[in-house]
């Protein structure tokens, strides 16, 4: 009979069967050749493994804590250089000069009437039984943001990025089994800024289990 892999594959399963090993290879280390010294050396590496496994994790909850306070940081940013750019732009003083020494005005791009600006998603939302696809048109930019807002919601939600369609959305219902009216848009993604206006909305009836 073939040997075949008794070690666990992930970290945490390693870890759970060191413990287990290093606690118990004592009781039979003298029947079996192992010596005392090897038997210490379980031992450190139970707990040189277990270090290492906190210490990973600590790390991940502090990367993912400074993403998340660069996120907030960036969408304040992001928010105030656009409502002051829509105020310059209304000025009477202003000009397309000045807008352009700024970099408030989008690039013209070939393709795309009026430029980035004016540049609009367009795509369908499909209701499967385990999930919403939205199929939308890449066109000659890099993705799309996608927004949604479901049951009682008032304001959009951003679902996240897609750089090829479709986008998926597997969220399971507010309340399973009820049926759940979910509007989405999209708004253009260029070189890692947000371009154009955002799409029309697409409103869906889904009923999505989250037991599915």
């Amino acid at each position: 009979m073939a040997n075949r892999n008794f070690l666990p594959r992930t970290d945490a399963q390693l870890n759970f069967w060191l413990n287990n090993f290093a606690a118990k290879i004592g009781n039979f280390a003298a029947d079996v050749g192992i010596t005392p010294e090897q038997v210490t050396q379980f031992e450190t590496d139970k707990t040189n493994l277990a270090m290492r496994l906190n210490d990973v994790q600590t790390k991940k909850t502090a990367y993912q804590s400074s993403v998340t306070e660069k996120d907030a940081v960036k969408e304040a940013i992001v928010k105030r250089i656009r409502d002051a750019a829509v105020m310059i732009k209304r000025h009477t003083n202003y000009t397309d000069t000045m807008g352009e020494d700024l970099g408030i005005v989008p690039p013209e791009i070939p393709g795309v009437p009026g430029g980035t600006e004016n540049a609009m998603p367009e795509f369908q939302a499909v209701e499967l039984p385990d999930r919403i696809r939205l199929d939308w048109l890449k066109d000659i930019f890099d993705g799309v943001i996608v927004q949604c807002k479901r049951g009682n919601e008032t304001t959009f939600t951003t679902l996240g990025t897609d750089m090829t369609s479709p986008y998926e959305d597997t969220r399971a219902n507010l309340s399973i089994g009820v049926p759940e009216i979910r509007y989405y848009r999209m708004r253009y993604i260029l070189k890692d800024e947000e371009v154009g206006q955002w799409s029309d909305e697409k409103r869906v009836v889904c009923t999505i289990d989250a037991r599915t």
